[in-house]
């Protein structure tokens, strides 16, 4: 998330429309990106809970064919970026006076998706067999090169475009990174194998195709949600971009975004923590232990969540106002982050529960969830009550706690039903079948 912190802090010292454009082709990037991080949530809940039931080696399995996979969609987004962002962005009504910069800035950052397409799949893998500081290696190593590399290229008059390419060379520099990181993982692991449950045998007789299957059953319903998030973020966006011709409503977005993105880095750390917890803990067939930790989790992160949300209710405004001295976008942001207190309480919940429903094998019913509460949240807030009742980026920012505070009451009534129970990948009897296939 810093990468793109960082990006509109030193925009800021170029322009508010250079910030607005940035804010705007990040929306579309970040949210084909989430596909990435989604369908790697697939192969996360894969090698957790085989790791959990002694079966390293169909995590291994399961990572390269993660790594196939999303390296072809990478591939794919990445072209369509790279020579097709004006068209993208002028289909979405972008206000003519960010067009040329947005374009810019997505082609270039856009093509660097196939990069991160992999990342977000080594990265699993590191978590998943207990190595999360080395992903934190790799991303403070990518925003040391983003920062050095934006420095250098705005001193040298490159504008949006350098920022654009210092992130680009940044993505590279982790991908290569987590790439070190897995294969030294690898070799330990092979020096030094998990214990075997007794019971099963070394290496599972499990093929390619239906660790595939598993993959797909937990990444696609995920990849699913994010395209339905993607459509309505889209909607609000282009809503955004049509309330003023200045583009002062999509500058407030893309300001106030990013401090919300801060905000809500403690949920979206103790959902990947609590995820990688769960999937242990389903393969090993522990499932109280999973309700429990889930639980706790939720509380520690609305906690904390709600108390960084109030925190920045105060000092928003004055944050931003280093940023920029623009009093149009100003005035917006002391109740936009009123507001965001609501939503960002919801979206903590929301992610816990999700991302620990995705990983004990119950993605499908967040598809469901989605796809009532994101189109009406979006519906509502930017259209009803944005264009509509003349309430601006209000409504909209009305619509996504809509959103995130329905999800969020609809998953933790899910959770606590424990049907999730049912839907897992991995179950203790299927010793018996191994076994007999061994034997």
């Amino acid at each position: 998330m810093a990468v793109g912190v960082v990006d509109t802090i030193m925009l800021s010292t170029v322009s508010d429309q250079a910030v607005a454009a940035s804010g705007t082709a990040n929306t579309y990037l970040y949210l084909v990106s989430m596909i990435f991080t989604i369908m790697s949530t697939g192969a996360l809940a894969v090698m957790t809970q085989y790791i959990g039931a002694k079966h390293p080696e169909v995590a291994e399995r399961a990572k390269t064919i993660g790594l196939l996979f999303n390296f072809g969609c990478g591939l794919l987004f990445s072209v369509l970026f790279a020579f097709g962002s004006n068209t993208i962005l002028v289909f979405l009504n972008t206000s003519q006076a960010i067009t040329a910069d947005a374009a810019v800035y997505m082609s270039i950052v856009g093509a660097a998706l196939v990069f991160l397409s992999m990342t977000n799949i080594y990265s699993s893998y590191l978590r998943s067999f207990g190595h999360p500081k080395l992903t934190l290696i790799g991303s403070a190593a990518a925003n040391i090169v983003n920062i050095i590399l934006n420095a250098a290229f705005l001193a040298a008059g490159l504008g949006i475009k350098g920022v654009a390419l210092a992130t680009l060379t940044a993505r590279i520099v982790n991908l290569v990174l987590s790439i070190i990181f897995a294969e030294r993982i690898k070799r330990k692991r092979i020096e030094k194998p998990l214990e075997t449950r007794p019971g099963f045998p070394e290496v599972p007789m499990i093929g390619n195709t239906k660790i595939f299957r598993q993959i797909l059953k937990i990444g696609l319903p995920s990849a699913v949600e994010v395209i339905v998030f993607n459509l309505s973020i889209s909607f609000m966006v282009k809503c955004l971009n049509q309330m003023d011709p200045e583009g002062i409503a999509i500058g407030v977005y893309s300001y106030c975004n990013q401090i919300c993105n801060l905000i809500y880095c403690v949920a979206v750390s103790l959902s990947q923590a609590n995820g990688i917890i769960v999937g242990w803990r389903v393969g090993e067939g522990r499932f109280e232990a999973c309700y429990r930790e889930t639980m706790k989790a939720v509380k520690y992160g609305i906690a904390v969540t709600a108390l960084a949300a109030v925190l920045s209710a105060f000092a928003g405004k004055t944050l931003l106002g280093i940023l920029t001295d623009n009093q149009l976008i100003l005035g917006f942001v002391s109740m936009i982050m009123i507001i965001n207190i609501v939503k960002e309480i919801g979206r903590a919940g929301n992610y816990i529960i999700s991302m620990a429903l995705r990983t004990s094998g119950d993605a499908a019913i967040t598809v469901i969830m989605g796809l009532v509460t994101m189109p009406l949240g979006a519906f509502l807030g930017s259209y009803v009550l944005g264009i509509k009742y003349g309430m601006g980026v209000y409504g909209a920012w009305i619509g996504m706690t809509l959103d995130e505070g329905l999800r969020c009451l609809w998953m933790y009534a899910r959770f606590r039903s424990r049907k999730w129970m049912s839907k897992v990948l991995v179950h203790a009897q299927e010793a018996d079948t191994y076994n007999s296939v061994v034997q």
